[in-house]
């Protein structure tokens, strides 16, 4: 690009070169000294016009500048680019980068976002973006959201530059055969499938494709039908998350699976070590209850590997379990709790003689649980404990567990204490003066961060958390140091609906 034009005029100001008999005569006129005489408009409007004629000048001369710097300043950003650290970046790093700019929203086939745009920046970045199979590797689509007739044929070139990458694949919606179909073909390079639903022809087409899911690790399906049974020939398959799905029951192995989530019969033994021998995180939600045979000899599930374990409704299934390697413990549902629900939690610690190090407990009628098993033998290890009440009951909860955690005997390693205040939209939230045990509680937890025996005090919000427990909380923090966190929850509450089941890669893919 050329410069503008440097062998610039100079111009000076017409003024400099005003007779002073000129301004002399101007000067009596502006104070009103001397009156307008017929021929001053004359030579005052020559004035001006020269005067105009030097702004006009000057102003052509400051545009011509304006260019030249442009012109500049173009040039200069050019020398700093030649020489910008990006540039000496290796390709690997770029691609990491580029990586990194998918976002929740992002989906293949909008060639307006990454990774479709950043070959548009240079030459280089476009050679190194289309040949980087792994800035293609996530396929997302949703029939929902886009309906254009080109979408097959965005969909075939992304899957084209993908190559032989193993591919993160996230559908929902409707079957749409086109783009489905090609996704499909694919399915020997799926690492990770994430489904909304299946259906009856997702499976059928799935399962008439040779060699598929050589590769899957990760299954993840919101709504399942009984035809899941397509994915398990998978020989990598490790996290099977179908938490509505109870035919895996059947199965007389599953002895790669090390993350599994499914419903599951009170009288199957997929947990037991012989079947499930790489099993270590379980999220188990009973599809049959029923209580065994009274008369026939108890027999016990034993697994000297699993170290998670999630259980909906399942306190028939605690009676069964020995789980030595068990750390953290997750007790949630919706049917009424057996009368006997503490010594069954105390009854599978004793027989496990596992070490937990996380309770957490979110039962409808957690506060008596959680009363009961502050008081529990076997729970000297526990690190992080986590339990739910209905906010209105707050009084009765301070009541019952101020001098627990003021003791120095009862969970003397307890670091973080998470409480969830439940709200259904239908109870009265109390009044401090309604809840006279609360300072008590407040100086229980002081007396024991101080102790070095509790370090971090969680409120899980569900609704709406009393303002005066936030305003005491923020206080007790900062007269003591202990730390406060106040968190919202996501939408689904159980333990493996978050980040812990899966790993990082998914839920930064979604």
């Amino acid at each position: 690009m050329a410069f503008a034009n440097t062998n610039l005029p100079h111009y000076t100001y017409t003024l400099n070169q005003c007779d002073e008999i000129y301004l002399a005569s101007i000067r009596p006129i502006l104070r009103g000294e001397r009156p307008l005489h017929p021929d001053d408009p004359v030579w005052i409007g020559d004035v001006a016009s020269a005067l105009t004629r030097e702004i006009t000048l000057a102003e052509e001369h400051i545009t011509r500048l304006q260019a030249h710097c442009d012109a500049a300043r173009q040039h200069l950003a050019l020398y700093h680019s030649a020489v910008a650290p990006i540039r000496r970046l290796p390709r690997d790093i770029l691609v990491s980068i580029f990586e990194l700019t998918f976002h929740e929203d992002y989906l293949p086939t909008d060639v307006g976002k990454p990774p479709w745009t950043l070959g548009q920046v240079c030459r280089s970045w476009r050679d190194i973006v289309v040949s980087a199979s792994s800035l293609w590797a996530i396929v997302k689509y949703n029939a929902r959201h886009d309906t254009r007739d080109t979408v097959t044929e965005i969909m075939q070139e992304y899957l084209r530059r993908s190559e032989q990458h193993p591919l993160t694949v996230v559908l929902e919606g409707e079957y749409h055969a086109p783009v489905y179909n090609l996704i499909l073909k694919e399915s020997h390079r799926w690492k990770l499938l994430y489904v909304g639903s299946i259906d009856s022809s997702f499976a059928s087409c799935l399962s008439s494709i040779p060699g598929s899911m050589l590769q899957l690790e990760q299954l993840y399906i919101i709504e399942a039908e009984d035809d899941c049974n397509v994915f398990l020939p998978a020989p990598r398959l490790k996290r099977f998350w179908v938490p509505d799905y109870a035919g895996l029951c059947s199965l007389p192995s599953i002895a790669h699976v090390t993350h599994y989530a499914a419903q599951l019969k009170i009288s199957d033994n997929i947990l037991s070590e012989s079947l499930s021998p790489s099993l270590i995180t379980c999220y188990i939600s009973l599809c049959d209850s029923s209580p065994p045979d009274a008369q026939s000899a108890p027999t016990f599930i034993h697994n000297s590997h699993l170290k998670v374990l999630e259980v909906w409704d399942g306190f028939a299934l605690l009676n069964k379990l020995m789980l030595p390697a068990l750390t953290t413990l997750c007790i949630d549902g919706y049917e009424d709790v057996p009368p006997t629900a503490a010594s069954i939690i105390q009854a599978f610690i004793q027989r496990s003689s596992c070490s937990l190090t996380t309770l957490i407990l979110r039962h409808n009628a957690h506060n008596d649980i959680a009363y009961a098993c502050l008081h529990l033998p076997g729970l000297e290890s526990l690190i992080h404990l986590d339990f739910t009440f209905p906010v209105d009951e707050l009084e009765v909860y301070c009541q019952r567990n101020c001098s627990a955690f003021g003791s120095a005997r009862i969970f003397p390693r307890l670091s973080t204490l998470t409480v969830t205040f439940e709200d259904d939209g239908h109870r009265q939230n109390p009044a401090k003066r309604d809840v006279p045990s609360w300072p008590a509680f407040m100086k229980a937890l002081e007396e024991r961060h101080a102790a070095g025996r509790l370090e971090t005090f969680r409120i899980v919000q569900m609704r709406k958390v009393p303002s005066w427990i936030i305003e005491d909380l923020v206080a007790l923090s900062q007269r003591s140091g202990l730390c406060v966190e106040y968190i919202t929850p996501p939408v689904q509450r159980g333990l493996f609906c978050g980040r812990e089941f899966w790993t990082s890669d998914f839920w930064d893919s979604l």
